[in-house]
């Protein structure tokens, strides 16, 4: 039975991907957390926000869409590395590989911050 829940949810999931032929495989993590990303006060509601890292292909076409001009990273220690910022939301390149963070928040649909620097 579980095999053919699988079988029909891989097909569902190839068709819907058909209706759409530029649509691309995301790569990278998820979590569903409160806002506050990093040691959270203990009255805060913990499943308000999806929590994204794209990476790969995802990530660098983020980065080269945002309409802003790269700079050195503004945390970490990777000099070589440079960020795009819009807002809340953060890609980075080493000029190798891609990456981007940003959260969304749930119930208001707003792009807020990813993760703590």
């Amino acid at each position: 039975m579980k095999r053919i829940a699988l079988a029909v949810g891989v097909l569902a999931a190839l068709g819907a991907l058909a209706q759409y032929p530029g649509m691309r495989v995301l790569t990278g993590e998820f979590d569903i957390t409160g806002r506050t990303a990093i040691d959270p006060p203990s009255s805060e509601q913990r499943d308000t926000h999806f929590r994204m890292h794209l990476t790969g292909e995802a990530a660098q076409a983020l980065f080269e869409h945002m309409e802003v001009e790269p700079k050195p990273l503004t945390c970490g220690d990777r000099p070589g590395n440079r960020e795009k910022r819009i807002d809340s939301m953060l890609c980075s390149t080493d000029c190798e590989s891609f990456e981007c963070f940003f959260a969304i928040d749930i119930q208001k649909q707003i792009v807020e911050g990813g993760w703590a620097c």
